[in-house]
């Protein structure tokens, strides 16, 4: 595991706000300082391979833009993923939810199996335990398994993105870690919203 932690942004406010519309979050309040004990530090988006990636998988010329709304290139699954290998399965996803914010995005995508929660940034908060280690731009985290399904962090272009696997309820595990790598590798990037 890493020695950094990750700073995230609550996918269960960000939910909220997406309900309410509220326009603020307690992370931009001014009356909640840093603590001591940690340093955040802004991350080098790698946009030019970002948008060449764009432009490769989409094929399409207008992935050859960035919008300047983005903080993050927005990572997100295909309509439908196959997972599984020899005895494959299709996993059908519908349209994103994205909720942007200074810091990076979250997004919800509901799909027939399984809901996908994704929160991404560029920013992180490093401990003085960690030092200067630096986290590499590309990197995929260790598999973690929660009541709820699973989780995996990975870094893409500089920027860090929290994937959440949520199972639906009295569900049982309804998604293994190589699937999940599977989802993970099947992501495609985004340089602007996808309409």
């Amino acid at each position: 595991m890493l020695p950094i932690r990750i700073f995230k942004l609550s996918l269960g406010l960000l939910v909220a706000l997406c309900l309410s519309a509220c326009a603020t979050t307690q992370a931009d309040s001014p009356t909640d300082p840093e603590p001591e004990d940690v340093t955040p530090i802004t991350r080098v988006i790698d946009w030019d391979r970002a948008i060449q990636d764009a432009t490769r998988s989409q094929g399409r010329i207008a992935a050859n833009r960035r919008d300047d709304n983005l903080v993050v290139p927005l990572l997100l699954p295909a309509q439908t993923v196959s997972v599984g290998g020899i005895s494959s399965r299709m996993i059908a996803f519908k349209r994103p939810g994205v909720v942007l914010d200074k810091k990076g995005y979250a997004a919800v995508i509901r799909g027939d199996q399984l809901t996908l929660l994704i929160d991404a940034t560029h920013q992180m908060i490093v401990t003085d335990e960690a030092g200067n280690n630096s986290v590499p731009k590309d990197f995929d985290g260790n598999w973690q398994l929660a009541d709820s399904g699973g989780q995996i962090t990975i870094g893409r272009y500089g920027a860090l993105y929290a994937l959440q696997f949520v199972c639906p309820s009295n569900a049982g595990p309804c998604i293994s870690e190589p699937s999940a790598r599977e989802i993970v590798q099947a992501l495609q990037v985004h340089t602007s919203i996808p309409k």
